[in-house]
């Protein structure tokens, strides 16, 4: 579970701009887009840190955050609600699970849309188990790591029929468990 939530909130970082709202739903081009904002009448410290980003970005790189952020507009409030939280569980998290999290979310970068979408099938499948299953199976899968590879993928297949009737647990590439982990 552990890394889907470091998958989710790694998009969310990429998606949202909540300090800058104002200037990122901004629709005027890049050349046009204002560089200075009155941050003395809104007094905020963090009002002040995001013009300062924003002014040390490339016009192509607001481009992109434009462009992020109508797609984190276009999404229905729900999904907006729970990005917003789950990117503020990013910030609060130390640098070393950040760093984590960016790691993570590179090699997610990295695999084919097959393959993430195998990883959320699996996800889906996990989800539909009860909490105790759920727990049962993460340990299962721990346990499969120190398995030499000849008796691993043996019992691969066990848990597979185990808890999911023989349908695939795991992608084939990719993360070391599908991808299950929060």
């Amino acid at each position: 579970m552990r890394k889907l939530w470091i998958v989710c909130c790694l998009l969310i970082s990429g998606l949202m701009v909540t300090t800058i709202p104002a200037v990122a739903d901004s629709t005027a081009p890049a050349a046009a887009s204002p560089t200075v904002i009155d941050v003395e009448a809104g007094n905020s410290a963090a009002l002040k840190a995001a013009l300062e980003r924003w002014q040390a970005m490339t016009p192509e790189q607001r481009d992109q955050l434009r462009q992020r952020y109508q797609q984190f507009k276009s999404l229905p409030a729900e999904e907006q609600q729970v990005l917003r939280e789950r990117l503020q569980r990013f910030r609060q998290a130390s640098p070393e699970e950040q760093q984590t999290i960016k790691e993570q979310f590179k090699r997610w970068q990295q695999l084919s849309p097959e393959q993430q979408q195998k990883i959320r099938e699996a996800y889906q499948q996990f989800t539909a188990l009860s909490p105790e299953q759920q727990e049962e199976l993460k340990e299962d899968l721990q346990k499969l790591r120190d398995l030499p590879d000849d008796q691993r993928s043996v019992r691969r297949q066990e848990i597979r029929r185990q808890y999911f009737g023989g349908q695939a647990v795991r992608s084939g590439g990719g993360t070391r468990s599908g991808g299950m982990h929060k």
